[in-house]
């Protein structure tokens, strides 16, 4: 999968989540190999990093601790 690709699939499922498109979601990850999901998740998880640390009030609230931890899995 290429980089390009691996963009367009997490533009797609971010935007299937936002939706609440269970439909277009399992759609979307049908037939996609582990690695490129776990891909997916990293860069999820990343966004949501990203986005606590430019809304958080104060460093090392509750919601960073929970953004870090998600990145932590992610790259289980």
């Amino acid at each position: 999968m290429t980089s390009d690709e691996r963009q367009k699939l997490l533009l797609g499922v971010l935007m299937a989540a936002h939706d609440l498109d269970e439909r277009g979601f399992n759609a979307l990850l049908s037939g996609v190999p582990r690695p490129a999901l776990l891909v997916l998740v990293r860069q999820l998880a990343e966004a949501v990093v990203g986005g606590q640390v430019v809304t958080e009030a104060w460093s090392g609230a509750a919601r960073d601790r929970l953004a870090q931890e998600a990145l932590s899995l992610a790259a289980r």
